[in-house]
């Protein structure tokens, strides 16, 4: 029997579908995260090891019996990123179909049903991305979290974390971010604060970890409340953008990603704020999550 792998490698973690011939889904499998350019080459191959070890070990499919992998990943933007994934899968003794897209395009199939209309995903980062009524296919957004990534949980943490050092200086009024989130990381004063930033073990979701902490936070304390009124502007803006490049007044938007997902507060304001400002695009949750739309992609390949 063939079996195929659908992965979304999101920039927290690694979360793949492993499907059969017979369009039967077998098992669910998590890993770390596989964006090399943030978690390193060396642990991103090490990641997808432990997921081929997974599906061998656990639902005895050996990497030779997998016939087709889609990958959907935040670090597949270009055709070098695309060649580093592809040499990394192969290293591991992959001989099968390969296919590689920016994890926006697999979130867009999963949360549509088909590889039509538009996602606006935010999680650890953010993008919108989708496809004109002429398949052309467009984005938003998805910057990297050095440059971009605005209305992302990523944002919000480090929106925060900037909030609570201009407290400490004056510069702004005192916040209840300063204590949730020095007890949240387990720390009592600036100089450790400083620390769990630069430290080279801090990763962007940990910084994204806090973003809970702020959008509780919202409804008691005036800093948080904007740092997420800022997220959903941030939000609603690269939806416009998206409009105007996709030339189209009309389509369905779906939303994804943990902080639209997830948290109450942030799904209702920007459903609110798209709803006031661009009433003809229709809003809908996803129908399924990235790991299931990289599944699909991967049974396409094959016809089934």
């Amino acid at each position: 029997m063939n079996f195929y792998l659908g992965i979304d490698g999101g920039g927290s973690s690694l979360k793949a579908l492993l499907g059969d011939e017979n369009k039967k889904i077998i098992g669910a499998i998590k890993s770390g995260p596989v964006n090399y350019q943030s978690a390193g080459l060396e642990k991103t191959k090490a990641n997808f090891a432990s997921l081929f070890n997974y599906c061998e070990n656990y639902f005895k499919v050996a990497i030779g019996d997998i016939k087709c992998i889609c990958l959907g990943c935040a670090g597949a933007n270009n055709k070098q990123d695309k060649m580093i994934y592809a040499n990394m899968i192969k290293e591991l003794g992959y001989k099968g179909k390969l296919l590689i897209y920016n994890d926006a395009y697999i979130a867009l199939v999963g949360a549509n049903g088909e590889a039509k209309g538009a996602v606006l995903i935010s999680g650890t980062g953010s993008i919108a991305y989708g496809i004109s009524k002429d398949g052309k296919h467009v984005r938003v957004g998805g910057w990297g979290h050095i440059i971009g990534d605005e209305g992302s949980g990523y944002a919000i943490g480090r929106d925060a974390l900037n909030a609570i050092t201009r407290s400490i200086d004056g510069i702004i009024p005192q916040t209840k971010l300063t204590e949730a989130i020095l007890n949240k990381l387990n720390i009592s004063n600036l100089d450790e604060l400083i620390t769990f930033v630069y430290d080279p073990n801090t990763q962007k979701q940990h910084i994204a970890e806090l973003s809970p902490i702020v959008i509780e936070k919202a409804s008691e304390d005036r800093i948080a409340a904007k740092i997420v009124d800022d997220a959903v502007n941030n939000l609603w803006q690269m939806v416009y953008g998206l409009k105007i490049k996709m030339d189209m007044d009309s389509f369905n938007l779906s939303l994804s990603g943990s902080i639209l997902t997830e948290t109450d507060v942030i799904r209702k304001k920007i459903i609110k704020k798209l709803n006031e400002e661009l009433p003809q695009i229709q809003i809908t949750m996803g129908k399924y999550k990235p790991d299931y739309g990289a599944l699909t992609i991967a049974w396409a390949e094959a016809a089934i």
